[in-house]
This record gives structure tokens, C-alpha cells and sequence, in this order.
């Protein structure tokens, strides 16, 4: 099924609803050339889409770090200053939204 008529080729590609390319020469189809195509064009179609999944989730990941990093020099710079434990806790609490416990595992993480 190398080359076909342009009519077997139209009723294919309406029935499949694949949406091939069609280019003919002298009434017949290269449906070999139009499949390669069209797999071609999904290839691309998917490099696209995973290089804007990647700088997202890319972004999400700097985002979660820094705020991790952030949030232990902070811890940090309070302890250098001597402040207590239990406001240190509630200012991270309220500053970086944390539980109690996720503050408490911060800040005897350091």
C-alpha cells in the first residue's frame, strides 16, 4: 500500500481522523511519505511539550529550593543572634506558613 489514489487516500485519512498531509503526484498518494510525516510532526509536537514541561518543573524546583535555603539562614541568622527557640518557631510559623512540627524539624535540622 505504497502509493494510492487520492480518493483511498482522503476516505483513510477522514475515517482515521489522523490528519496526514496529502500531496499527490499524478493522482496518487505516497501514503509511506505522508505517515513519516505526519510521525515526524508528533515527534516535534512532543520535544516541545517536554521542554515546557521541563522549564516548569524546572522552576517549581528553584523555587522550592531557594525557599528552603531562605528559610534555614534564617533559622540560622536568629540562632547567631540568640534569639529563643520558641519565637524563632513562631516567627517561621507565621513567616514561611509552617506548621509547628515542619518548624521544629527546621530548626533542629541545623
Amino acid at each position: 500500500m505504497h502509493r494510492l489514489d487520492l480518493s483511498a487516500a482522503n476516505v483513510i485519512n477522514t475515517v482515521a481522523g489522523i490528519g496526514l498531509e496529502i500531496k499527490q503526484d499524478r493522482g496518487k498518494v505516497d501514503m509511506c511519505k505522508a505517515i513519516e510525516d505526519l510521525k515526524a510532526e508528533s515527534r516535534a509536537e512532543g520535544r516541545a511539550e517536554g521542554r515546557v514541561e521541563g522549564r516548569e518543573e524546572g522552576r517549581e524546583e528553584g523555587h522550592t529550593k531557594g525557599r528552603a535555603e531562605t528559610i534555614e539562614q534564617t533559622v540560622a541568622m536568629l540562632r547567631n543572634m540568640k534569639i529563643p527557640k520558641e519565637t524563632i518557631l513562631s516567627q517561621l510559623q507565621r513567616t514561611f506558613s509552617l506548621s509547628e512540627e515542619e518548624a521544629d524539624r527546621i530548626y533542629n535540622a541545623k
